[in-house]
């Protein structure tokens, strides 16, 4: 949630067409184990090159300066970072022309996600609610 809050918080004002995409996939790496990536792209105000490389690091703001107006405080991403770090992933990201895309991935531990061969399973298999569940 923090990655999609920032993708909004930080929009671009001067852009007539703004927008937040965020997917998601599992990877099946030659060696190792497949992990499962989730990905928040935007076009927003991206972050100056000289600023990247301390992202992740707690209370650190990179449009403090330019963009004082935006609440916050600077934890959003060092929580990502740290929360994914616990569960044996990382959290990075990558800059174009068209805007940012901040990263996350933990490591799979189903024997499905390994094989590439993950089906949804019903949901009164996983103790949760079909969509007919939901109409009543």
């Amino acid at each position: 949630s923090n990655l999609v809050a920032n993708a909004i918080k930080y929009s671009d004002p001067g852009k007539p067409k703004r927008w937040v995409e965020i997917g998601a996939r599992v990877s099946a790496p030659a060696e190792g184990r497949a992990e499962t990536i989730v990905v928040v792209r935007d076009n927003g105000l991206g972050v100056p090159e000289g600023k990247r490389s301390n992202l992740f690091e707690r209370f650190f703001r990179a449009h403090e300066d330019s963009q004082g107006n935006i609440e916050g405080t600077g934890l959003g991403l060092s929580i990502v970072k740290e929360t994914v770090a616990a569960l044996g992933g990382r959290a990075w990201a990558e800059f174009s022309a068209e805007g940012s895309a901040f990263f996350f991935s933990i490591p799979s531990r189903r024997s499905d996600d390994e094989s590439g061969t993950a089906k949804p399973r019903p949901a009164s298999e996983s103790g949760g609610r079909s969509a007919e569940d939901s109409t009543r």
